[in-house]
C-alpha cells in the first residue's frame, strides 16, 4: 500500500507551531489512596470546555416506526440493580470483590486458551459467581448473585510471557434475562495483552469520542477475586449490547448490528456478489444484540455492494448513500493515527458495523484498541503503514477509500494530531489517569514485583511520550 496523502502545504506552518507545544512536566502522583468522595459521572476524558459539535451520528430514533426484522427491542430489560449511577466516569476507581466457587474457579482458569491450537471458534465457558460493589456514592455494599464470569480475549489469555493477567468478563442478565447493574449488561475487566501501562486502550477510547466517534465508555477498576490480592484493570464498557446502542449511539428502537469476526477472519469490503444470501456473510459478519440474520438483505448486502462498482462517482454516490462516511473516514484517520494495527482501518479487524434504526445508515464501531499507540509492525518507509505480519495487507475496501478519499483523510489526520493528540488532550489525560491509579498500583502485588519484566511508571511515560512524538510524525508526513 503506497502513501496516499496530498500535501497540506498552507496549513503546515500553524500545525508545526501547534505541534511543538511545550511539554507538561514529567508524571506525578500522590502516595495514598484519594478520597472517594470526589465523584464525577461519565466524564472520563471529555473536554467539558470544548464548544465543537462534530458530527457523531448520535440520531434518536422515532420509538413509533415500524419495527423491522433488523430492529430490536427489550421489553424484559426493566429490572436495574443498584440504581442510576453510571459505573464508568474518571473521579474514582470503583472497587469490586468476585467470590467464585474454588472447583469453577479452577475449572475456569483450566479452560484458558492453548496458543498451541487453533484459537478460532473456541468456547468461553461461563460459571456462576456474586459480584460485590463498594458502592463510593452511597458508601454501602452492593450484592449481586448468580451473576456469570468468563475469562475474554484471544492471544490475551493464553500468553502468560506477555500478559501477567488475563480479563474478566462478567455478565449479568446470561442467567437472568433483562437484568442489569447501573444500567449495564455486561462489564469487561481488561487484562494486560503487553500493555504495561494499562491505559492504551482507555486513552485510545477517549480520543476516539474527542474525535466525535461513537466511543464506548471506559474507567479502571481494583478487583479481588475470592479474598486475594487486589488487582488493577481498565474497565471498558460493552460495545455490541443494547446499553451501548441506547448510551452511546442515541438509539431506543434498535437497528441492525453485524460484528465482524476479529480474530480469525476479516472483511475485504468486496464480499457481495450476485445472489450472495445471509448465510453466506454470518461467518465473517456476526448478528449481534438480538439483530436477525435477514436484516442483512437491506443494509449490509447493499452497503456491500458498492465496493462491486468500478466507477470512482457510482461508488462514491452508494457508499454515502448506505455508510455516514463522515464518521467511516474518522475512524479509518483515527486509527492511522494512533496507530492500530489490529484494528478497523489497517487490519479489517475489531471492530461492528451498526446500521441507524434513524436512516439506515452504516457506522462503524470500534473494540478492542490494546494495540493502540505501538508502532512495532509499522513500515520503515510509511508511518501510515501499520499491519501485523500475520495479516500481511490492508483490506482491499479500505485501501480504495485511502484513494477515493485521500484528500479529506488527509485532512482529517491533521485534525485528529492537532487536536486530540495535542498537549492539552490525549498527553493530559494520561498524566490524569496516572494521578488516579498510581495509589492502587502501589498496591498491586504485580507491578510492584515487576511481574515479566513490567514496569509500569516507565510504561505510562512511554505512552505519553510516543502520543507527543507521533503527533509531530503525523503532521511532517501529511505535509510533505
Amino acid at each position: 500500500m503506497r502513501r496516499l496523502f496530498k500535501p497540506l502545504a498552507l496549513l503546515l506552518p500553524a500545525l508545526l507551531a501547534l505541534a511543538c507545544q511545550t511539554e507538561p512536566s514529567v508524571l506525578g502522583g500522590s502516595d495514598t489512596i484519594p478520597g472517594q468522595d470526589t465523584l464525577g459521572q461519565d466524564t472520563a476524558g471529555l473536554d467539558t470546555s470544548d464548544t465543537t459539535d462534530p458530527k457523531d451520528g448520535t440520531i434518536v430514533d422515532d420509538t413509533g416506526d415500524t419495527v423491522d426484522p433488523g430492529d430490536t427491542v427489550d421489553p424484559g430489560d426493566t429490572t436495574d440493580i443498584g440504581g442510576g449511577e453510571s459505573l464508568f466516569q474518571d473521579k474514582v476507581v470503583l472497587q469490586f470483590d468476585l467470590t467464585i466457587d474454588a472447583v469453577d474457579w479452577k475449572a475456569l482458569l483450566d479452560s484458558i486458551l492453548d496458543c498451541e491450537q487453533d484459537m478460532c471458534g473456541a468456547t468461553r465457558q461461563y460459571v456462576s459467581g456474586a459480584l460485590t460493589f463498594h458502592n463510593p456514592w452511597t458508601k454501602k455494599d452492593e450484592t449481586i448473585s448468580n451473576i456469570a464470569v468468563r475469562w475474554r480475549g484471544n492471544s490475551s489469555a493464553c500468553l502468560p510471557d506477555m500478559n501477567p493477567r488475563i480479563g474478566f468478563k462478567i455478565s449479568f442478565n446470561e442467567y437472568e434475562a433483562g437484568r442489569r447493574f447501573h444500567g449495564q449488561k455486561k462489564l469487561n475487566f481488561l487484562g494486560t495483552e503487553g500493555d504495561n501501562s494499562l491505559m492504551h486502550e482507555v486513552v485510545a477510547f477517549e480520543g476516539m469520542k474527542k474525535f466525535g466517534l461513537p466511543a464506548a465508555k471506559v474507567g479502571f477498576a481494583w478487583v479481588r477475586v475470592n479474598g486475594g490480592p487486589g488487582q488493577l484493570h481498565p474497565m471498558i464498557q460493552e460495545s455490541d449490547d443494547t446499553p451501548y446502542i441506547e448510551e452511546v449511539l442515541g438509539e431506543t428502537v434498535k437497528g441492525s448490528y453485524f460484528k465482524v469476526d476479529g480474530y480469525c477472519g476479516r472483511p475485504e469490503f468486496d464480499e457481495w456478489e450476485e445472489g450472495v444470501v445471509p448465510a453466506d456473510l454470518t461467518k465473517i459478519w456476526e448478528p449481534k444484540a438480538g439483530t436477525l440474520p435477514e436484516a442483512m438483505t437491506t443494509t449490509l448486502i447493499p452497503m456491500l455492494k458498492c465496493f462491486s462498482y468500478a466507477d470512482s462517482a457510482t461508488f462514491q454516490a452508494c457508499f454515502e448513500e448506505t455508510v455516514d462516511s463522515d464518521l467511516w473516514l474518522r475512524a479509518m484517520a483515527v486509527d492511522w493515527s494512533m496507530p492500530d494495527d489490529d484494528g478497523f482501518a489497517l487490519g479489517g479487524k475489531n471492530h461492528s458495523i451498526y446500521f441507524r434504526k434513524s436512516d439506515n445508515k452504516a457506522v462503524p464501531v470500534m473494540w478492542d484498541k490494546d494495540a493502540a499507540f505501538r508502532d512495532s509492525y509499522c513500515s520503515v518507509d510509511d508511518i501510515f503503514y501499520c499491519v501485523p505480519p500475520w495479516i500481511m495487507t490492508v483490506p482491499a475496501g479500505m485501501d480504495r477509500l485511502a484513494s477515493e478519499y485521500g484528500p479529506s483523510l488527509d485532512g482529517l489526520l491533521v485534525m485528529y494530531a492537532t487536536t486530540v493528540m495535542g498537549d492539552s488532550f490525549l498527553p493530559a489525560r494520561v498524566e490524569a489517569w496516572y494521578d488516579l491509579i498510581a495509589p492502587f498500583a502501589a498496591q498491586d502485588q504485580d507491578l510492584q514485583a515487576h511481574a515479566v519484566g513490567w514496569y509500569w511508571e516507565e510504561s505510562v511515560q512511554d505512552l505519553r511520550d510516543y502520543i507527543i512524538q507521533r503527533r509531530v510524525d503525523i503532521l511532517d508526513a501529511v505535509g510533505n
